[in-house]
């Protein structure tokens, strides 16, 4: 037996696979030469000119490169030499031929069969001469081993052991392997396999844990390594029970424990093998484990199939295109193992959703047949190497135990080894103990949801609205971490299997669904909250305060909307994980949302009526207003409706729907309010007496503070049926209601006195019969009037069509408002202001600049 590694050998292993990398894509000559300690003849590589030489080659290189290792260590001269010898192998037919570990594992295996062997005299062997003369493939005499020319490609015309040879290398040496070995020779495998294959091994075995798949290039790996990985399992997992029950225990609880995460990641990667499309995803990696259980225990109570009856990897390209369908079928039993051809396992070859789903039933048919103990040694250990050894009682021992695969590990499991047998007895598929933790489980869960909703929302009774609305979060997240630890506990640690798990991960999974769904509705709610409460803070900005009713109404209906929303999305996603058809609940949603639409619409209408009135704000709380013919102010609007305090003091419901479409005039937003009006003339009035009243109407507007003067307009309008008509039109300049009609009041009082003035009175709208001649108008005045006029047009003063700049600038603000002698003229006679009447609450704060 060869010495280990050196540590320095150790770190050389793992460079070795780059180098043999760069060797299969240049020739071994190229390689050698990178490297100046390799030996005298770096650029040695087998001669492939005869069987003779093939095989005389192999054998001299072998034994030099063998007895290297043994010396110096697997350095890359090793591995040079052995790169050499890989050329008079052909891999094309072997599994994973084009792994350097693979490749240097067949060479090996060829070279202790060829040392367990008696070979023909070296002239019998078929030389030069023979290939020549067009030998085509030698037998090695009493083996299966043959040497062939190669017919085409860079190694054209060279002998080499071919590939149906090399693929079947296992099992001729498994056949061999009792046979003494040759003098002179020595063991070589398995100090390989110990020592720097070993590290290559653990270091795939350790990717493939993390990856937990198994090799699925063909049915035969795929049946093979699904054999392999679950009798590993069973093997780490009983070793691991035994050593820790063990009085005293042989291993800690750390050790068990981890043994155990081993023998559960060998499971998975064998249940890998099966395609779980069909399954739902919350169930998928319990039922992987099951059906893998179930599929052992049948596995080991029937005869397995030949090896070579199950396709492997050439086979399958032989049979088939890469993209076409393939099936593989178990004789007798309804086991397959088919390609995949799309998604991420195209390619891949596994066994069947229809086997998973008929697995529990073929499993109930199967299982009380007794375990195949006969099979043959020999086949056995040439088919299968080992891998088809049964794991009698595997399913019944997880099934019955809690954990996962070393129940003595588990939390509970001290506790129930001291349990009565009676409760260790199967019931339903399940021990009396689980049943019992799972109906306890249950109830402790409910109750505890029920405690905590009660304990916070007794806390939350009374408080803000914010804080209130934020404890009440706390109600569905609490419960859905409970419920979620119980799951954990009863699929785990009570390891509950087939249908009442499936029931109770279902059931769970609902409950857990509609507190997420609450818990998305309280969560928007408070989001609701707390933005109306910031925005009913005074001096948040503009639109704040008690006039954004509405918006405190939209924002509370559009969070809702959208909480029910993200809900329903939420709700349908996890009911597809837990194997519910989507199609139909959403359609049915769709149907169902169709006929409550239909019976609600005029609610929508109102709601979406709301919601226009949001969106184009023609009205806010406060604002006083003009609907229709009814005037008032908003007092609240709703999600229905909207309220009006009119102007006699009562209460106006208006749906939003007709208020959405209705003329609004929303007196809050003038910035001027408009005095507006006709002067009916008498026919008698000269146009000098109209010219002097127009004149002196303006010069008192421009002069009043209170009126626009930008905006005034006196205007002659002609003469109408019974009068000659004066338009009159002025902005006065308040925001008050009481001020606006104070204003209006005063304007009329003054262009009367100005009327009375200019010697015209106001025309009745009416016919008048006169029976006597009408008196004449004043003389005096009439002169005086028409005097004043005369004098404007001397002076070309005439105020027409209007005053001239500096007569304006010198008229504001000349005349006395409030007027002299009324009761408001004097600032100390004690008058109290009337209570300004605001055309909204919030005037000021929106008072354009």
């Amino acid at each position: 037996m060869i010495g280990r590694w050196s540590q320095s050998g150790a770190r050389v292993a793992f460079a070795v696979v780059i180098l043999l990398g760069v060797a299969w894509v240049q020739p071994p000559h190229a390689l050698a030469q990178t490297d100046s300690t390799l030996g005298e003849n770096p650029l040695l590589i087998a001669d492939a000119s005869s069987p003779r030489a093939t095989l005389r080659s192999f054998l001299d290189l072998s034994a030099e490169a063998i007895d290297i290792w043994r010396r110096e260590g697997a350095t890359d001269r090793v591995y040079v030499m052995l790169t050499g010898i890989r050329e008079v192998l052909d891999f094309a037919a072997t599994e994973s031929g084009v792994e350097p570990v693979e490749q240097v594992r067949r060479i090996l295996l060829l070279r202790e069969v060829l040392d367990r062997i008696e070979l023909p005299p070296w002239s019998e062997i078929p030389g030069r001469a023979e290939a020549e003369a067009g030998l085509e493939v030698w037998t090695i005499p009493g083996t299966r081993l043959r040497i062939g020319r190669v017919a085409e490609g860079p190694q054209t015309g060279e002998y080499i052991f071919t590939a149906g040879s090399v693929a079947e290398l296992p099992q001729t040496y498994r056949r061999v392997r009792q046979l003494p070995y040759r003098p002179g020779a020595r063991p070589i495998l398995e100090d390989w396999e110990s020592g720097s294959q070993g590290i290559f091994a653990r270091a795939q075995s350790q990717l493939e844990d993390r990856l937990s798949r198994l090799d699925t290039s063909s049915p035969r790996s795929t049946f093979t390594g699904f054999l392999r990985h679950a009798n590993i399992a069973y093997r780490i997992a009983t070793e691991a029970e035994a050593a820790l029950t063990a009085t005293p225990p042989t291993i800690s609880l750390e050790e068990a424990r981890t043994a155990e995460v081993a023998a559960t990641a060998h499971l998975l990667r064998a249940a890998s093998a099966f395609d779980m499309s069909r399954v739902p995803a919350s169930e998928r990696r319990d039922l992987r484990i099951e059906a893998a259980l179930m599929l052992k225990e049948v596995l080991d109570r029937v005869a397995l199939p030949l090896v070579t009856e199950i396709p492997n990897e050439p086979a399958v390209r032989r049979a088939v295109d890469a993209s076409a369908p393939f099936v593989w079928r178990f004789p007798g039993l309804p086991i397959k193992i088919f390609r995949v051809l799309e998604g991420d396992r195209a390619g891949a070859f596994v066994f069947d959703p229809r086997t998973v789903e008929t697995l529990p039933g073929t499993f109930d048919r199967l299982g009380d047949l007794p375990y195949n103990t006969e099979r043959s040694v020999l086949r056995s250990d040439w088919e299968y190497g080992g891998d088809d050894a049964i794991s009698p009682g595997f399913y019944d021992f997880y099934i019955s135990t809690p954990g996962s695969l070393v129940p003595s590990a588990s939390v509970i499991g001290p506790l129930v080894l001291q349990l009565p047998d009676w409760t260790k007895q199967l019931r339903g598929g399940q021990t009396i103990w689980q049943w019992i933790g799972l109906g306890l489980a249950i109830v402790v869960g409910v109750a505890a949801a029920l405690a905590l909703n009660g304990a916070i929302t007794r806390i939350a009774r009374g408080r803000a609205e914010v804080l209130r609305a934020g404890l009440l979060i706390l109600i569905p997240l609490l419960a859905i971490g409970i419920f979620v630890a119980i799951e954990v506990f009863v699929d785990q640690t009570l390891n509950i299997t087939r249908g009442p798990r499936s029931w109770f991960v279902a059931g769970n999974r609902v409950v857990v669904l509609a507190l997420t769904a609450w818990l998305i509705w309280q969560l928007f709610m408070a989001v609701a909250a707390l933005i109306t409460n910031l925005r009913r803070r005074p001096g948040s900005g503009p639109g704040t305060g008690p006039g954004t009713g509405i918006d405190a109404s939209l924002t509370q209906i559009l969070c809702g909307f959208t909480a029910v929303v993200v809900a329903m999305v939420v709700v349908v996603a996890g009911l597809r994980d837990i194997g519910v058809d989507a199609v139909p609940l959403i359609a049915g949603l769709g149907v169902g949302g169709l006929a409550v639409a239909l019976a609600i619409r005029p609610t929508l209408e109102n709601l979406i009526g709301g919601l226009i009135l949001h969106t184009d704000r023609p009205l806010q709380i406060g604002d006083f207003c003009t609907i229709g013919d009814m005037r008032g102010t908003i007092e609240s609007i709703g999600v229905r409706s909207t309220r009006i305090r009119a102007l006699d003091r009562t209460l106006i419901s208006l749906p939003n729907s007709r208020l959405a479409d209705m003329d609004i005039v929303n007196w809050a937003h003038c910035d001027r309010m408009l005095i507006t009006a006709t002067l009916g003339l008498r026919y008698e009035t000269t146009p000098d007496q109209l010219r002097h009243l127009l004149a002196n109407i303006r010069r008192m507007l421009h002069a009043h503070p209170k009126i626009d003067r930008e905006t005034v307009r006196v205007r002659y309008a002609g003469p109408g049926a019974s009068s000659r008509d004066v338009n009159l039109r002025i902005y006065a300049l308040t925001r008050d209601w009481n001020e606006f009609h104070a204003l209006r009041e005063d304007v009329f009082l003054r262009i009367d006195d100005l009327v009375e003035a200019s010697g015209v009175g106001y025309a009745f709208p009416s016919q008048t019969l006169y029976l006597t001649r009408d008196p004449a108008p004043d003389a005096e005045r009439t002169a005086a009037a028409e005097a004043e006029v005369a004098a404007w047009r001397e002076a070309n003063q005439m105020p027409f069509p209007r005053l001239a700049e500096r007569t304006m600038d010198d008229l504001e603000g000349t005349l006395d408002y409030p007027p002299r002698g009324s009761t408001a003229w004097s600032t100390d006679d004690g008058t109290v202001e009337p209570a300004p009447e605001r055309l909204s609450a919030d005037a000021e704060a929106r008072k354009p600049e």
